[in-house]
């Protein structure tokens, strides 16, 4: 458990499409790239704090929106979602070629307020968690979540895709939040998919979703390509 007020209102992120971070949910990473082994070395120097989000996608922006703007975005710096998700370093592995393997651990939501002057080979954006006050603590199970259901949906989307799963005794012993936000990541197909999973204000919203999700990409498989859900 934590409070709001303790979270850094400005962070480092990383744009990664189709990422999905959670509260209460991992997400292991490979860094590779000067800029972003630079904000990882920061962050541990720091907060040990790092923020998730998407980029937008690019469909139909011509070269003038590609031109660099007053905060020095270009190509390399695109825009990005309105929100995302701040993660603890809880684990670091440095390899003898200088990668970094990492483990994030979610700890709350964001909406981005603005985007800093960049004085960093990486972004930093000032943030707001008002939002999402639920995100410090939710009840361990609530009636509203089935998750027999969602487990039933899962290994059948599983399945379509040609891979199977092995939850052992997670579905029987995971809080309700732990459960829903860790698996979220198996039901998205896009990017715009997991951007909605990610806004779904509570818990229940999120777990309805992620039940809708997996009926439509159940019924109709063609229609993974990236969709958008705003």
């Amino acid at each position: 458990m934590f409070g709001l007020e303790e979270l850094p209102d400005v962070i480092p992120v990383f744009p990664l499409t189709r990422a999905l971070l959670l509260p209460k949910s991992q997400l292991y990473l490979n860094i590779f790239e000067p800029r972003y082994l630079e904000m990882v070395e920061h962050a541990r120097e720091g907060q040990g704090v790092i923020g998730m989000i998407q980029p937008l996608p690019m469909e139909g922006v011509g070269p003038a929106g590609l031109a660099l703007d007053n905060i020095g975005r270009g190509p390399e710096t695109p825009p990005l979602y309105g929100s995302g998700c701040l993660g603890m370093i809880s684990s670091f592995e440095q390899t003898k070629d200088g990668q970094v393997t990492l483990m994030l651990t979610g700890l709350s939501r964001f909406d981005v307020v603005e985007e800093l002057p960049q004085r960093h080979l990486y972004r930093e954006l000032r943030v707001s968690y008002d939002n999402y006050t639920e995100d410090c603590g939710a009840p361990p199970r609530s009636p509203d979540i089935d998750r027999y259901r969602l487990e039933g949906l899962l290994l059948k989307s599983l399945e379509a895709r040609g891979l199977s799963a092995d939850w052992g005794d997670f579905f029987e012993q995971a809080e309700d939040e732990v459960l829903i936000n860790e698996l979220a990541k198996y039901c998205v197909t896009s990017s715009g998919e997991a951007q909605a999973v990610l806004e779904a204000r509570s818990l229940k919203d999120r777990f309805d979703l992620m039940v809708n999700l997996l009926e439509i990409n159940l019924a109709d498989p063609s229609g993974s390509a990236d969709k958008h859900y705003h």
